[in-house]
């Protein structure tokens, strides 16, 4: 999700985004290859999607951040867990770095919504009450 919204920030002027651990290339993403039969297995009911754009997204065909710019930086907010085992922290720095934003790092694995810590969801909460 975080990938996604990153892009359409690339291509409109956004109100407010906070992403936490973005996929910046999918090509970059450690065994993305096995995510389309686990998706399938596991949460058929919540992701449908064919084989052929499935090759299209991890090929970096659907977006690539590596060469998009963001129209309104100071509306975007980044984190990203140092320890990430799917989602390069230096690749999430780089887009950070090109773009002028700030991307604030957690000695922490990969970050995701569903298991978000407390500081870091209170920072959310302060990002889009200003």
């Amino acid at each position: 999700g975080g990938g996604g919204a990153l892009h359409i920030a690339t291509q409109y002027n956004v109100n407010k985004i906070f992403v936490v651990s973005p996929v910046i290339s999918f090509k970059a993403v450690d065994k993305i290859e096995s995510l389309e039969n686990y998706l399938r297995k596991e949460h058929n009911k919540n992701y449908r999607f064919n084989s052929k754009d499935w090759q299209n997204l991890i090929k970096d065909k659907v977006w690539d951040l590596r060469s998009n710019t963001v129209k309104e930086n100071s509306n975007v907010a980044i984190i990203t867990g140092k320890n990430d085992d799917q989602i390069k922290e230096k690749d999430v720095i780089e887009f950070g770095e090109r773009n002028q934003i700030n991307v604030e790092t957690y000695d922490l694995g990969h970050i995701t919504l569903s298991k978000i810590p407390d500081p870091i969801l209170l920072k959310i909460f302060k990002f889009f009450s200003k």
